[in-house]
């Protein structure tokens, strides 16, 4: 297994996601949500994001 390889290929989704940069967006979109709804959110969306990158 080459591990360069892959270390590069999660640098390279890292940086289309863009993880750090989305959380004021989090924050403004669910800011007034309660926590559970939060997470049913977040699971959502962590598993439609998962399934377009696995797509593509």
């Amino acid at each position: 297994m080459d591990w360069n390889l892959n270390l590069n290929f999660l640098a390279a989704m890292l940086a289309m996601v863009n993880p750090i940069g989305l959380i004021p967006i989090w924050y403004e979109m669910t800011g007034d949500a309660t926590p559970k709804v939060r997470r049913k959110i977040a699971l959502m969306v962590t598993g439609t994001s998962f399934l377009t990158l696995l797509l593509f």
